[in-house]
């Protein structure tokens, strides 16, 4: 009985490889983090607060683009890696693949994306020349970001980690060398964020593309393999579109109902829960580029679930410690952002459940279950669309409050879909047995 309970205590906790590889993930997502966020800060204080509120509207619609024309083909490069891993098609074949469907889904995503954002600089005073340069600055960092995402990932599948990060922080460092050069020449318009954040991803993607296995970009007849990864995407393509058009479906309401200042609060406290992407980088960054090489679904369980259950501990723990200081963090934003104590608040908890949900559903998509993603979404879109109707947007605490419900109802979600999938493999294991 007491060897037992000591094998299954060994099980639960990481490996001494792991721990060591979260240890140095979580290591450099902290620099790159605090790199990001120094750079960030540095534009909260540089940039008016009307050049500030564009750059928020431009970043918001960025992240529109790179992730909405994803639609689940990042998880499904873990997916069909560790169906490579256990015996399936040559990963390169469907790399190919994915890769193709992803030029077509971002030239999609960027009219979309572009369209919304030109309205609504226009909304708030631009001209013709600043909305078309912050509409080719955000086009064109939108598709270095994509490729940067991309590679950095093989990297990652290829469990190069090390060169992965490497990469990252080279490109944070260069970032945050550029936002004290924009600081010391006092460049004041919202462009230069951008040029920066463009510039620097570039450098990202030179330096990870050496740890890539060269026969990744050498396969052919991606044709072939184009149906089985259609068929992935379209089980995730509702919820991916759901998750990315949630900021930008916030900042719009905002913006058709609210001033500047609601924008630029709304953002600038974003910024601040931005603080758990530190450990939402081991999640995406260690766990499931381990999860992908697992051929077995008890390990890859034991190493997907745990550590949502520990960042939902330390989340719940960040946010009460900034509750408790509230003034003190606010001081971060400058006196422009003091005062926004249950604003806040309510930022870090959406954040905190958003974290939570998107680590779930990364393992979910990684372990392949997807079959009732578009089911589960259709709900989230009634739940949207009866909060939304009666909800408020013209002042800063309302749109956070409305996010917050929406961060609630992702969560819930991925703890559905979780529990279906951890059902269905018992009830497999029952049948087999």
């Amino acid at each position: 009985m007491i060897n037992r309970a000591k094998s299954r205590l060994v099980r639960l906790f990481p490996s001494p490889r792991l721990l060591l590889q979260i240890v140095e993930q979580s290591f450099a997502t902290i620099a790159v983090q605090a790199l990001g966020a120094i750079t960030t800060l540095s534009f909260v204080h540089l940039l008016p607060q009307s050049e500030y509120a564009l750059f928020g509207l431009c970043i918001v619609s960025l992240n529109f683009i790179v992730v909405s024309s994803d639609l689940g083909l990042g998880a499904s490069m873990q997916f069909f890696w560790r169906e490579a891993v256990r015996g399936g098609v040559a990963f390169p074949i469907r790399y190919r693949a994915i890769l193709r469907l992803r030029i077509w889904f971002f030239g999609l995503s960027s009219l979309i994306g572009l369209s919304i954002l030109g309205v609504m600089i226009a909304r708030h005073g631009g001209t013709t020349a600043t909305i078309a340069t912050l509409l080719a600055l955000v086009a064109v960092t939108g598709w270095l970001q994509v490729k940067s995402g991309m590679t950095v990932s093989l990297a990652r599948l290829g469990m190069q980690l090390r060169h992965a990060y490497s990469a990252e922080l080279m490109g944070s460092l260069a970032r945050a060398a550029l936002a004290g050069l924009g600081f010391f020449l006092l460049i004041r318009g919202a462009w230069f964020p951008l040029a920066t954040m463009g510039a620097t991803t570039l450098i990202t993607i030179m330096i990870a593309r050496r740890s890539v296995d060269p026969a990744v970009y050498r396969a052919t007849n991606a044709q072939a393999e184009m149906k089985p990864v259609l068929g992935y995407v379209l089980s995730t393509m509702l919820g991916t579109i759901i998750f990315t058009t949630q900021d930008i479906l916030v900042y719009s309401l905002a913006s058709l109902h609210g001033s500047s200042q609601v924008i630029a609060q709304t953002f600038a406290l974003g910024r601040l829960a931005a603080i758990f992407v530190v450990i939402s980088g081991v999640m995406a960054n260690v766990i499931i580029p381990r999860i992908a090489n697992l051929s077995s679904d008890g390990h890859a369980i034991r190493n997907g679930l745990l550590p949502p259950a520990i960042v939902a501990l330390g989340c719940a723990m960040l946010t009460a410690l900034a509750a408790g200081f509230s003034d003190q963090t606010l001081l971060l934003l400058g006196s422009a952002y003091g005062g926004l104590r249950l604003e806040l608040i309510l930022a870090l908890s959406a954040a905190s459940l958003s974290l939570v949900a998107q680590m779930l559903g990364r393992f979910n998509r990684a372990m392949g279950w997807v079959k009732i993603e578009t089911m589960v979404y259709l709900v989230h879109i009634v739940a949207i669309v009866g909060v939304g109707y009666f909800s408020s947007f013209t002042n800063t605490r309302a749109v956070l409050t409305f996010n917050l419900i929406l961060s609630t109802f992702s969560f819930v979600e991925m703890l559905f879909i979780t529990c279906v999938g951890l059902r269905t493999l018992r009830q497999r294991a029952k049948g087999e047995g």
